[in-house]
Parts: structure tokens; C-alpha cells; sequence
């Protein structure tokens, strides 16, 4: 076995650090937005928003806790890909509804 790595079912060793769940939801979260975005805007701006507030909160519990948490690059990399989701449906959005928009006032 690798020095690094540790057999499944026993614990970590003192001092080992470990990724904070709330980074790796933020990031998954942000980068589902992308997807559902395309295909269901309605469900693609909470995951986008929830990404925003796990990475967030994640950001400032990593920093309460230094010693036992890693994740930082995890929780700005799911705030940046939530914002990101965000813009490309609040594009989107606008884009249809200025579409549609346009179409009504045409047919007056």
C-alpha cells in the first residue's frame, strides 16, 4: 500500500487533514448547475445559490479550523462555477423572455 494512504475502515492518523464536506458539495452543486441549467432553469438557480452558501459557509469553517479541514481551493472553485450557473441562466432567462417579448409587440 501506498505511505499516503489508508486501508478502508481505519481511521485517518493524527494530524491528517481531511477535504471539508461543505467544499465538496459546493463544488458538485455548482457544477450540476451547468447541466440542469440547459434543461430545467427552474432547478438549476437553487443548486446554483445553495453552491454559493456551501462554499461560503465552507470557506469559514475551513478557517476556524485550519488544523483539521483542507478545502479552500474546493469552496471558491464551487462559488466561481455557481456564479458562473447563475449568469447562464439569468441569460437565459432574460434572453426568453426578451425574445417573447419582442415576438408579442411584433404581432400588435
Amino acid at each position: 500500500m501506498h505511505p499516503g494512504l489508508v486501508a478502508p475502515g481505519y481511521p485517518l492518523p493524527y494530524g491528517a487533514r481531511q477535504a471539508h464536506p461543505m467544499a465538496v458539495a459546493s463544488l458538485v452543486c455548482g457544477i450540476l448547475s451547468y447541466p440542469v441549467g440547459c434543461c430545467c432553469q427552474f432547478f438549476s438557480l437553487p443548486l446554483a445559490i445553495v453552491a454559493i452558501v456551501l462554499g461560503s459557509l465552507g470557506l469559514a469553517r475551513i478557517r476556524a479550523q485550519p488544523e483539521q479541514y483542507t478545502g479552500t481551493g474546493l469552496c471558491i472553485a464551487g462559488i466561481v462555477v455557481a456564479a458562473l450557473g447563475l449568469l447562464l441562466v439569468t441569460s437565459f432567462l432574460v434572453l426568453g423572455f426578451g425574445t417573447s417579448l419582442i415576438e408579442r409587440l411584433g404581432k400588435r
